[in-house]
């Protein structure tokens, strides 16, 4: 309010309020709270309102000044102007995410042998919209991952500040080596979500999550040390125990590498030829399974009877394709070789073949047969 004086004792004053500029937010009215007639002063109460609303574009501590004219008028011809001044300051309004529809990405490991398998860098990229009421405001941002030892990166930038408009773009990239997600088996997925936080530096902050997918493709098994893949029997010498009725036999192992760290291997052998004597079996003796080192065990036996044939020194050599399979599509093979070698076996009498010759003076006698 302000007060008025009149020395016209007779006079009651009216008032109108005239706004400085077009486009001023909300509304001063006055009134004549007590008009000077008869003691010749008096007083004018003025009101201003806005919608908290209309005011919410101003930044924390940004100020919009409203000038205002207030006309007493004493009905007589005789006026009298007074400025009334509003001062609008502003709060600070956080950041909202306005649309978050590319919030969410994947990656996928480069299939064994393909180009760039383990050299490339995988990579996805996405963006979300924001928005702010302080228009004034100029946003930073910072990414923060949802555990530790998450693979790759998440970066993410301010493309366009709300300053001016209210309305702005985060963008965002993944990157990952992709030698790094070589564990994952086929179809495996791992999951990691990051928080980006926007801030408009003015203490308002929103957050927005950022969730990647990778996804791991098969990679075939490997043989890591192919260092005991031979061996050898020697058939029983002649006369020697067992000679004819015991089994002679060989082992051997070797190891097996596979990064899909979720596989679990199976083997068969194949012989590289019908007819072989004897067999050789195979087994898992360790899979792969959670630390991607594992060892085939192979047995090799054969009847010493069946190599009995076999002259001192002979050898008889045998292949046998040892198939690691880590049941997703990948194999290895690995080679055993088996040497049976001969010893000598003395030739024996089995025939009792008989003859007989009569006295025949002056004649020769003679008679044959055959022994076995």
């Amino acid at each position: 309010s302000f007060t008025i004086a009149d020395v016209d004792l007779s006079d009651q004053q009216t008032v109108s309020v005239s706004a400085g500029a077009n486009g001023y937010l909300g509304s001063l009215t006055a009134t004549v709270a007590d008009d000077t007639q008869g003691d010749g002063s008096g007083r004018i109460d003025w009101s201003f309102s806005v919608d908290d609303a209309d005011v919410d574009y101003l930044g924390v501590g940004q100020t919009l000044t409203q000038t205002y004219t207030v006309t007493v008028d004493d009905g007589e011809g005789g006026t009298v102007d007074q400025q009334v001044t509003i001062t609008l300051t502003g709060t600070n309004d956080a950041p909202t995410i306005s649309s978050a529809t590319d919030v969410s990405g994947t990656v996928t490991e480069i299939v064994d042998g393909g180009a760039g398998e383990n050299s490339n860098t995988l990579t996805d990229s996405g963006s979300f919209t924001i928005a702010d009421v302080d228009l004034s405001d100029q946003q930073s941002v910072s990414v923060s991952a949802g555990a530790n030892g998450y693979l790759g990166s998440l970066t993410a930038t301010v493309a366009d500040d709300t300053q001016g408009d209210g309305s702005g773009r985060i963008d965002w990239s993944f990157s990952v080596d992709d030698a790094d997600v070589d564990y994952l088996g086929v179809g495996q997925t791992l999951t990691q979500t990051y928080t980006v936080t926007v801030d408009d530096g003015e203490g308002g902050t929103v957050d927005q999550q950022v969730t990647i997918t990778l996804t791991g493709t098969n990679d075939a098994p490997t043989i890591s040390s192919a260092t005991d893949v031979s061996g050898t029997v020697t058939e029983i010498f002649d006369g020697g125990a067992g000679e004819n009725s015991n089994t002679l036999t060989d082992s051997g192992s070797f190891t097996i590498a596979d990064v899909d760290l979720s596989d679990q291997q199976s083997v068969s052998v194949r012989a590289g030829a019908n007819g072989y004597l004897g067999s050789l079996t195979a087994t898992v003796a360790d899979d792969t399974q959670g630390d991607g080192s594992g060892r085939i065990d192979w047995s090799f036996s054969v009847d010493d009877a069946d190599v009995d044939y076999l002259g001192a020194g002979q050898t008889l050599t045998q292949t046998y394709t040892v198939t690691v399979d880590d049941g997703e599509g990948g194999t290895v093979d690995q080679q055993v070789t088996i040497t049976l070698t001969g010893t000598n076996d003395t030739a024996v009498i089995t025939g009792a073949d008989t003859g007989s010759v009569t006295e025949d003076a002056g004649n020769t006698l003679m008679t044959s047969g055959i022994l076995s």
